[in-house]
């Protein structure tokens, strides 16, 4: 005689836990929670679907939930749409699950991430659906009545839906900067969600030295008398020019040294965002892409 293997599964007490109450950041971990029952034909639960012998679908293995892996045997692909646009690859999971199976139950936590793109912002997702599809290593699944997202796009629900959700593309604001007026200040729109104040970040004090050496070597000079100063003089901005000094050199490079040690008593330092990645953006202005802490 040959093992009893449930009819169908049946899913319900789905929840999306967003990061910040109604939104999360991208890469930012957000919460996936939902019960799974194993069920006989008669729609009773299966209660011997429990354990790791009987039971034939680990819940707390996250090899299980990518989306490249939908209708294989053995598989949660997790799944994910805005709109028309099919956004299941960008999801992962960020650790295992848990939901172990007891008397035909199991109670799915899993947390999972939207991957941020490093090359620019993108969204916002005001009406992101995410779902899943349950199968074990026996093909038991979810009735097809129960599929209601089509995250694939082929012209049918693929997946049960767990909810909808808000993402966003994150990054510090800094809604009081204050640069001086050679500092470079390339910030994002103020439009994106932050949730913090810097001033100029130092990143763009060295890059403006870099520029005050570069392009400050040429300097209009006039010819003038000891008692005279270029205020007195007309038409300042048409004297020739004339290369300036090693020393004159060193005494305007000074001078933004001292603005950089001054900044660096104003402002705040640097923030370390290697616990908050999704806040990280291209603050110097140089970056090839925006992951830089501010």
């Amino acid at each position: 005689m040959g093992r009893f293997i449930p009819d169908h599964f049946v899913l319900d007490n789905a929840q999306i836990q967003p990061a910040h109450g109604s939104f999360s950041y991208m890469d930012q971990p957000l919460s996936l929670l939902f019960t799974l029952t194993a069920k006989n034909a008669s729609g009773g639960t299966t209660k011997n679907y429990a354990g790791t012998q009987l039971a034939k679908l680990d819940a707390t293995n996250q090899a299980l939930w990518p989306s490249t892996i939908l209708g294989t045997n053995g598989s949660f692909a997790l799944g994910a749409k805005n709109g028309s646009t099919n956004l299941s690859t960008r999801f992962e999971a960020t650790a295992n699950p848990t939901g172990s199976w007891t008397a035909g139950v199991a109670n799915v936590h899993i947390r999972v991430r939207f991957a941020r793109l490093p090359l620019g912002p993108d969204g916002p997702y005001d009406a992101l659906d995410i779902g899943v599809a349950p199968q074990d290593t026996d093909g038991v699944t979810l009735k097809s009545a129960a599929l209601d997202l089509d995250a694939e796009g082929a012209g049918g629900a693929e997946r049960h839906k767990l909810g909808q959700t808000r993402l966003r593309f994150g990054r510090l604001s800094s809604p009081m900067l204050m640069a001086r007026s050679f500092c470079r200040s390339p910030f994002p729109p103020a439009s994106s969600i932050g949730t913090a104040c810097i001033g100029c970040s130092t990143r763009s004090m060295t890059a403006a030295r870099r520029r005050a050496s570069e392009q400050e070597q040429w300097h209009r000079q006039p010819s003038l008398l000891p008692q005279q100063s270029a205020a007195f003089l007309p038409n300042h901005g048409q004297l020739p020019r004339r290369r300036l000094t090693a020393s004159e050199l060193r005494r305007r490079r000074g001078k933004v040294d001292r603005l950089q040690r001054r900044q660096r008593r104003l402002y705040r330092p640097e923030v370390d965002l290697s616990a908050k990645p999704w806040l990280r953006s291209k603050w110097s202005g140089f970056a090839s892409d925006w992951n830089e802490d501010p």
